[in-house]
């Protein structure tokens, strides 16, 4: 699977590794522009959160009825046409 075929509105579900703990987050896709997923963005206590360059994060995507993994992808809060998302570049398939 390719980012261009995720569904748009579809949940996804991201593995964020740091400092030794485990924890999962859920977004979902709200646009692709290339290989990028823009991801509804992930906020605690009304803010938008930051994921630092040492933490790893895998996107899990359930289609197909399979489980779709891109590793070690990097988020970032980002601005695109007026709103926030968080960024997931997704080279090649999963």
């Amino acid at each position: 699977m390719t980012a261009a075929e995720l569904e748009l509105e579809h949940s996804v579900e991201l593995e964020v590794m740091m400092n030794g703990k485990k924890t999962t987050l859920l977004s979902a896709v709200e646009q692709i522009v290339g290989t990028t997923a823009l991801l509804t963005p992930i906020q605690i206590n009304g803010k938008v959160v930051g994921f630092p360059p040492n933490c790893m994060v895998n996107l899990l995507y359930v289609g197909e009825n399979q489980v779709f993994c891109w590793k070690n992808v990097k988020l970032k809060a980002v601005r695109y046409e007026k709103k926030i998302y968080h960024s997931a570049e997704l080279a090649g398939d999963a």
